[in-house]
């Protein structure tokens, strides 16, 4: 395009592995505010921000859902 400047924020947080790779967007896409990553992901093992992340994406206004008990055993809510 002409024009038009592209410009890609890169090295703001961890690389990934591509099994990761999901979660990674998920998580950028939602923590990314155009300049700057408003939150990291919390460890290394990602089981626990995968689960905090369907747990976010469950309890969003509107969704009348029930939260599973896996989830709520593994978030201790």
């Amino acid at each position: 395009m002409t024009g038009w400047d592209r410009c890609f924020t890169v090295g703001l947080g961890a690389s990934c592995h591509r099994n990761n790779s999901g979660l990674f967007a998920t998580h950028y896409a939602r923590a990314f505010d155009g300049h700057h990553l408003l939150w990291e992901l919390k460890t290394p093992d990602h089981g626990i921000n995968r689960a905090e992340l369907l747990y976010q994406l469950l309890s969003m206004p509107g969704n009348y859902g029930d939260i599973p008990e896996l989830l709520i055993d593994l978030m201790e809510i």
